[in-house]
């Protein structure tokens, strides 16, 4: 779960993420599956405006389903959510990325608009879990995005940024 004040003012955005069921399961055993599409992780992007008295609305903004792939069957088990402002666009509204990691190892970057961005994953990590963090340790002015997992600490950087 990942929660951050709306763009708006005038509510929140709230990130979570499931597991659930591919679309193919339908057709099994009848079509043999793959590694992976059992089940699926799911990303659910709601916003919740405020009303008077604690009332309101909530709405659905976006979903995505992280599907597996070939080199990398994983792609389920949604274990860890952050909300940062990763890439700055320069102007005074942060745009603040999402940032979903796996059981798998995947990390996965989203838009506030759903959008991926970037996708990778750890090779022979058995989770990255709840442990990510961004920030500018190296004081260059871009934040370096942190992820930790089975494997020990991963340090990503943005493209325009040195090793």
């Amino acid at each position: 779960l990942a929660v951050q004040p709306s763009a708006t003012g005038n509510g929140i955005d709230i990130y979570f993420g499931l597991v659930v069921r591919n679309a193919r399961c339908t057709g099994y055993p009848a079509a043999p599956l793959q590694n992976g599409e059992l089940m699926t992780g799911r990303i659910v992007k709601l916003s919740w405006t405020f009303g008077s008295q604690g009332s309101g609305a909530i709405s659905e903004q976006w979903v995505r389903d992280l599907e597996p792939t070939t080199s990398d069957p994983g792609g389920y088990g949604v274990v860890g959510l952050y909300v940062d402002d990763l890439f700055p666009n320069g102007t005074p509204q942060p745009q603040e990325e999402l940032v979903a990691t796996t059981l798998g190892g995947d990390v996965f970057v989203y838009s506030p608009s759903g959008t991926l961005l970037f996708r990778t994953v750890v090779p022979g990590s058995a989770g990255l879990y709840n442990s990510i963090m961004a920030m500018d340790l190296n004081q260059d002015g871009c934040k370096e995005l942190y992820i930790s997992g089975s494997m020990g600490l991963h340090r990503f950087i943005q493209p325009m940024e040195e090793l």
